[in-house]
């Protein structure tokens, strides 16, 4: 998963989540400012090479080059697996296209939400 905190320019992330908390720092209300982020799921046995190809397009092609976002949540990488990321309310995320759909090799999952593959696995109260 990413997460980041500013835009390039004067407009701010699209805020689609609140932050709960990072290691001891907690966020009550809206303390954590605007915040913006996007998961990533693939397929069980994929290569590194997968991978990495679907967290360029999405993180960084998608995210970093096209809406111009940067920044992360106070002390917390940008984008690490899940388990190491902030909890947070919800997170939008892509997932690999079945190769028999045309057009580009990743989709958003069911509602445009991490949390409805998270939390069956995790049990968890965010993502």
């Amino acid at each position: 998963m990413c997460c980041w905190s500013s835009r390039v320019g004067e407009e701010p992330v699209s805020d689609n989540t609140d932050v709960y908390r990072y290691g001891s720092t907690e966020f009550p209300g809206e303390s954590e400012g605007d915040v913006h982020c996007h998961g990533l799921v693939w397929p069980e046995g994929s290569s590194d090479e997968y991978i990495i190809y679907l967290a360029l397009d999405v993180a960084y092609n998608h995210h970093v080059e096209e809406k111009g976002y940067f920044g992360h949540i106070p002390g917390a990488p940008v984008c690490d697996c899940l388990e190491r990321m902030p909890e947070v309310s919800r997170s939008d995320c892509s997932q690999y296209r079945p190769a028999h759909l045309k057009g580009s090799d990743f989709m958003a999952c069911p509602k445009n939400d991490l949390r409805p593959i998270w939390r069956p696995i995790h049990n968890g109260p965010g993502v």
